[in-house]
């Protein structure tokens, strides 16, 4: 299993449950169509992790590196 990290915060006015909704819909293509294997979408809350990092953390599954 190959993982691939992808950490991001929101344009200003972009909603984070639009933006979730959304990349989740477009994973979810990609599941379907044999691209990925799977991901997560997770999100820095509650001031935990450090500030330096993006709100948003992103990652991708995939079989190999094909």
């Amino acid at each position: 299993m190959i993982l691939y990290h992808v950490w991001c915060n929101l344009k200003d006015g972009v909603r984070d449950t639009e933006f979730s909704d959304r990349a989740a819909a477009y994973f979810e293509h990609l599941k379907a169509d044999g691209l990925i294997a799977g991901y997560r979408i997770t999100r820095r809350q509650l001031g935990l992790g450090p500030k330096e990092l993006p709100e948003f953390h992103l990652m991708l599954e995939f079989e190999d590196l094909a």
